[in-house]
């Protein structure tokens, strides 16, 4: 089996660099056919994704957030599995889809030795998309969108306060 971990090195504060190192370790320790693939910037783990040659025997990680995920789904070619190791700040759709909170290393080990489960993703025109709402607050994808990582969640409450009026008024809440 193949293993090739397309890696968001920002994502999580940090978080998928130190998962990158955790991933080569267990590549070592297990002499795993495996790679890394570090994204540099917004949109390549999409890229990456869809340079795979599809292969039942390949797995490709998305290694990072929501976005990592929506990326490496959207580029992943017909007829490749695709794992998923949370680093994100949320990390929403895992959370919907495992509950259990364990330590990163042996979250990848699990991962690896597990089973597949099959988990339903929808498709609009030619875009693929999991489970995963938001208001927005929680993507950075222009420049000065980090901002909103930063409020305190005071300034948080108060903008979805502000908003509410506006979603009562479309139906929306």
């Amino acid at each position: 089996m193949k293993h090739i971990f397309i890696v968001n090195p920002t994502s999580g504060k940090g978080d998928g660099k130190r998962a990158a190192a955790a991933i080569q370790k267990e590549i070592e320790q297990n002499h795993l056919d495996g790679e890394i693939r570090l994204t540099e910037y917004a949109g390549q783990a999409q890229q990456l994704a869809a340079e795979i040659k599809p292969d039942p025997e390949t797995i490709v990680y998305a290694v990072g957030g929501d976005g990592t995920i929506w990326e490496v789904l959207n580029g992943l070619p017909p007829g490749l599995r695709m794992g998923i190791l949370p680093c994100g700040t949320g990390n929403d759709y895992y959370r919907m889809i495992d509950q259990r909170k364990l330590p990163f290393a042996q979250m990848l080990h699990e991962t690896i030795q597990g089973k597949p489960v099959e988990v339903d993703f929808g498709q609009c025109h030619h875009w693929r998309f999991h489970n995963c709402t938001t208001l927005g607050l929680d993507a950075g994808q222009r420049p000065g969108d980090q901002i909103i990582s930063e409020l305190s969640a005071a300034a948080v409450f108060r903008l979805w306060t502000g908003s509410r009026p506006v979603c009562a008024e479309t139906g929306a809440v």
